[in-house]
């Protein structure tokens, strides 16, 4: 997750196994599907987040997994920092170790700022909307109780829509 090595306990060992046999998790399959390689050079294309990563060492992939989940499931700042704490599924999906920090929700607020600022969260959302919909997958965006995650007909995923409404 940083550039400071950090290994994963037994603890991230039994978290990553505790999964519900035959339930499928939206950011499982959302880490699995999607080309987070190809999202992390368009993140890199600018220097936006350098000062930043050398204070904190949260790179820009992670933070933009955080913000990604942040709008799929309606949080705010601080609502997104609480659940890094506690959901076992946020910690999964952005690969963070029990014992890792936790950016807090100012610096959340921060990086989406500095990322509308360099006019890359549009690109950005536009390529998960493309590889979505390469996928036959639409992401339903919802309450912090969860948004869905649905198979959809190429007709559906032409009209897959994210908006990008907050900032």
């Amino acid at each position: 997750m940083t550039d400071r090595k950090t290994y994963p306990t037994f603890a991230d060992f039994y978290l990553d196994n505790r999964k519900r046999k035959g339930k499928k998790y939206l950011l499982d399959i959302a880490d699995a599907k999607l080309d987070w390689f190809q999202l992390q050079k368009l993140l890199e294309k600018n220097n936006f987040w350098k000062k930043e990563l050398e204070e904190h060492f949260y790179p820009p992939l992670f933070m933009f997994k955080i913000i990604v989940m942040q709008y799929w499931y309606d949080f705010s700042d601080q609502e997104i920092e609480d659940a890094l704490y506690d959901r076992i599924s946020f910690m999964r999906f952005i690969h963070l170790n029990v014992n890792d920090p936790v950016p807090d929700h100012t610096t959340i607020y921060r990086f989406r700022k500095r990322l509308y600022k360099a006019q890359l969260a549009t690109p950005l959302f536009n390529e998960i909307k493309s590889q979505l919909t390469w996928h036959k997958l639409r992401i339903i965006r919802g309450s912090s109780s969860s948004p869905l995650l649905s198979e959809s007909s190429s007709s559906q995923s032409e009209n897959l829509q994210l908006e990008l409404d907050f900032k």
